[in-house]
């Protein structure tokens, strides 16, 4: 609901989050004025693309306006400071690495996915994740069978650590959360089936702040 489907023009401070909506006419005439200012006053050379890839593909993402912005005689910088600045980051303190391979996820036995919204970003890497899902461990998600991530349970057998479930609710604008602590002593299959249950609890008790952002039995025949 809170998508912007129309272009708006700050009317307050920087910070007071004040906007009115205009047209698209004058919000091509509002930046076309602009430009044509700053390159009076300083020269094309003041103007500065900036975008990144997002869920878009190569033309639209890596490669839109450049004709453009080449014409115009803008400055030429790289498109995202967070892609280059982690990378420069990397390379200044572990040095040059080979990348792996997306397609060789779908022989991993458990994937950790960490600070990245594949969905998002990722895309072409997310449905091979899920092809790997689909060797996976099932469990049971209200009653059906679904292909479930047990790399939780896999490190916690292996280096013999312990799992903590924690789910973040909401009420009265004020946030709530609950740790579980999960048993390890079974099997990969009974560790994830317990944590996979604390869901379904969550869920039952929370039905209105529940939100999955794929298909959860994708994999499974549902009748």
């Amino acid at each position: 609901p809170d998508r912007l489907l129309y272009p708006h023009k700050r009317v307050g401070k920087k910070g007071e989050k004040k906007f009115e909506r205009i047209s698209w006419e004058e919000a091509i005439d509002t930046i076309h004025s602009k430009w044509v200012k700053i390159i009076d006053e300083y020269g094309p050379q003041a103007i500065l693309p900036f975008s990144y890839l997002g869920n878009q593909g190569l033309v639209h993402g890596l490669n839109g306006g450049d004709s453009f912005f080449n014409k115009l005689g803008a400055t030429v910088c790289e498109r995202t400071f967070c892609g280059e600045g982690s990378c420069t980051a990397w390379l200044s303190t572990i040095g040059p690495t080979a990348g792996v391979d997306p397609e060789s996820y779908i022989h991993s036995k458990y994937i950790v996915i960490w600070a990245c919204n594949s969905v998002s970003t990722n895309l072409h890497h997310w449905a091979i994740v899920q092809d790997a899902k689909k060797k996976g461990v099932k469990a049971k998600f209200f009653g059906i069978d679904s292909s479930t991530h047990s790399g939780a349970a896999i490190l916690s057998k292996r280096n013999k650590s312990p799992i903590i479930y924690a789910s973040i609710t909401s009420k009265n604008n004020i946030y709530e959360v609950e740790f579980v602590k999960i048993n390890t002593s079974g099997s990969i299959n009974d560790i994830v089936q317990q944590y996979t249950s604390e869901i379904e609890k969550t869920i039952i008790n929370n039905p209105e702040q529940y939100f999955w952002f794929h298909k959860r039995w994708k994999s499974v025949k549902v009748y």
